[in-house]
């Protein structure tokens, strides 16, 4: 684990059932400090619904959840939570977009547009503060989603396949940047991805949900230090590693 051991985020044997059906049952698992970790699992290995357990938007029929050493379980606001789909309101200045966490914390408006605003040319905004989001590029809507989501965190971030919807090319450019982000903002991040390849170039580790009810079955260690150059990915390494996360969920 990065960061010298020291866990920011920790689930204790979480559980959790909708409608008599056990979706997901004693997960446990740990977030370091400046961690990239990835879950990997087939739809429907209840992936979403560990998050929304960890994020406290669900409060799981058993087990515990902790940010810091603080139980947080079922309790939403201290842990963010990333979509899939960017979710920028149309209406709303890019700026205002970033700047709703803030804002919901009980700052003033002009305080959390200019703590937001300080933060745009970090996260490659600049020039977009006063624009709509209609009005950005992919790239740049991703980015702002998830400078909104680093200004509603407390060090963690919960992204639920937050590169999918990018081509390639733009793929490949926000994921050297966010871990560049990470590292100079010590963020912790967990990210759900269906992407094998996308795992193990990225992650510090993967962890393997599958079965029904779904398990973490595997929690494997990404040994070359991030970030990695695409060769990684040639290397009887790297193809190891993913023939290894195959045989996990095909079994």
């Amino acid at each position: 684990m990065r960061g010298g051991g020291e866990i920011i985020l920790q689930a204790r044997d979480i559980s959790k059932s909708y409608g008599g059906r056990t979706i997901i049952q004693s997960i446990s698992l740990a977030l370091g400090h400046g961690e990239l970790v990835g879950l990997l699992g087939v739809s429907g290995a209840g992936k979403t619904t560990l998050f929304n357990v960890l994020s406290g938007l669900e409060r799981p029929d058993g087990g515990t959840v902790l940010l810091k050493g603080q139980d947080v379980t079922g309790t939403p606001g201290h842990i963010s939570y990333m979509l899939q789909k960017d979710l920028l309101l149309p209406h709303k200045r890019v700026v205002d977009n970033v700047a709703l966490p803030l804002v919901l914390r009980g700052r003033g408006k002009q305080e959390a547009r200019a703590q937001a605003a300080s933060y745009f040319s970090a996260f490659g905004l600049e020039g977009a503060q006063d624009k709509y989001p209609a009005q950005l590029s992919g790239g740049m809507r991703q980015r702002a989603a998830l400078l909104r989501t680093f200004l509603g965190s407390q060090g963690v971030a919960l992204l639920d396949e937050p590169f999918s919807a990018l081509d390639a090319l733009t793929k490949r450019e926000i994921h050297r940047w966010y871990m560049g982000m990470m590292d100079q903002l010590d963020l912790a991040t967990l990210f759900i991805t269906h992407d094998i390849d996308e795992a193990i170039l990225l992650a510090d580790r993967v962890c393997v949900l599958a079965g029904q009810p779904g398990q973490i079955v595997e929690e494997l260690t990404i040994e070359p230090p991030r970030p990695r150059e695409l060769s990684f990915a040639l290397s009887q390494e790297f193809l190891a590693y993913k023939r290894k996360i195959l045989s996990l969920l095909e079994a």
